[in-house]
């Protein structure tokens, strides 16, 4: 069950998805549910109304990052003759993988943010991400 469109994925894009760009972006999304339920040591198969509204937005966004760096660069650079050009990425994961930053999003959104969370192992996950 994926927990974003492949027509939202299009509109963050700014464009419209080709038959075989959205069978792209319906695997990347499909991708992103998994890494999400991972994220929050779930298994995949939420109910609709179980799903915490975060879940949209990081699919949407690691959809759209898959869709514009399918290898997950963190840069690229290119020279001709005296031309150069380089591309540095701040974050980046490969496919519809999740960032660091995405994890704690989904915890977050899932667990919640106070400290009585009913998982304390994540917690402490999340303050070390933090501090890397």
């Amino acid at each position: 069950m994926s927990y974003a469109t492949p027509e939202e994925v299009a509109a963050r894009l700014g464009r419209t998805f080709t038959p075989e760009e959205t069978t792209q972006a319906t695997a990347l999304l499909e991708g992103a549910a998994d890494s999400i339920a991972a994220a929050c040591g779930h298994e995949v198969g939420w109910s609709p109304e179980d799903v915490p509204a975060g879940f949209k937005e990081v699919s949407i966004q690691a959809a759209t990052r898959g869709m514009l760096n399918p290898a997950g660069q963190t840069s690229e650079s290119e020279q001709l003759g005296s031309y150069q050009h380089g591309t540095n990425y701040a974050e980046s994961a490969a496919g519809s993988s999740l960032t660091r930053r995405e994890v704690l999003a989904v915890r977050r959104a899932y667990f919640g943010s106070n400290a009585a969370a009913p998982r304390v192992r994540g917690l402490v996950d999340d303050v070390i991400e933090e501090v890397r």
